[in-house]
């Protein structure tokens, strides 16, 4: 069976195309997975911090962390430095949902992620899931 004679012009975009789908087949295969999940309220008498040993301890190298809080959450205060939040506003402030909406915080490299630490500000709860991927 003879092949069909593409002009260049088609030849080159089949093998564009060609070449895309492998490409994005081989991102897919290597997109970053998700492997932890945590989820619960932070107060504002707590400071919080991821609870995977496996983070904290350097066993498994995660590449980034979705944070979302729920519509219900109000604000809140966290810090990637080392540093601590406080509930009276020390902090990078994290405003919550209030009741319109989800509010979703990404944060990349292992040792953001390892010292992230986050509270609630007075008065506040912020019920949240927690998602790190490798």
């Amino acid at each position: 069976m003879s092949e069909l004679l593409l002009s260049p012009d088609l030849a080159f975009l089949r093998d564009e195309a060609i070449g895309r789908q492998r490409v994005r087949a081989e991102q897919s295969l290597n997109a970053p997975r998700a492997t932890y999940y945590q989820q619960g309220i932070i107060d504002a008498t707590t400071v919080h911090r991821i609870n995977s040993d496996e983070l904290q301890m350097n066993a498994v190298i995660f590449s980034f962390m979705v944070l979302v809080l729920d519509k219900s959450a109000g604000d809140g205060r966290y810090m990637i430095n080392g540093d601590l939040p406080t509930a009276a506003g020390h902090g990078i402030q994290l405003a919550g949902g209030n009741g319109a909406g989800t509010t979703v915080l990404t944060l990349t490299g292992q040792e953001n992620m390892r010292s992230f630490r986050i509270i609630a500000e007075t008065g506040n709860l912020l019920p949240y899931a927690l998602q790190l991927f490798r």
